[in-house]
């Protein structure tokens, strides 16, 4: 019984590359989905400083060592940023500015006027 068994042969091994081709695939698959996002996607514009940022960033640069400078630049720039809250202190702030504008030589500002409109700016941020 054994001697009609002899034709049976042993078990050969078959290459097999299937998991290979499979991680080629995937790999060449994310890399050309990659390249696709990368050429389509839509750059990102810088978005503009609006304009009431732009002024805020002033008012926060004013140089106080110039007293007509501050009074002019406080004037035209803190009034956009007005609302309830705020128009009662901005207007006595601007009478208070009246005297260093419009004029050839003025006063030194006065230390507790410049405190009352660095307050009012950081209130604005």
């Amino acid at each position: 019984m054994i001697e009609k068994l002899k034709d049976i042969k042993p078990i050969v091994d078959i290459p097999d590359n299937s998991l290979l081709i499979m991680i080629g695939f995937v790999f060449v698959l994310i890399v050309i989905s990659t390249l696709l996002y990368l050429l389509f996607k839509k750059p990102k514009r810088r978005k503009k400083p609006s304009f009431k940022e732009i002024k805020l960033k002033e008012l926060k640069e004013l140089d106080f060592s110039d007293d007509k400078e501050v009074a002019y630049k406080f004037t035209t720039d803190a009034v956009h940023f007005l609302n309830e809250e705020n128009k009662n202190s901005y207007e006595q702030i601007v009478q208070k500015l009246q005297p260093y504008k419009y004029k050839k030589d003025i006063p030194t500002m006065d230390k507790s006027l410049k405190e009352e409109i660095k307050e009012f700016i950081r209130k604005l941020s």
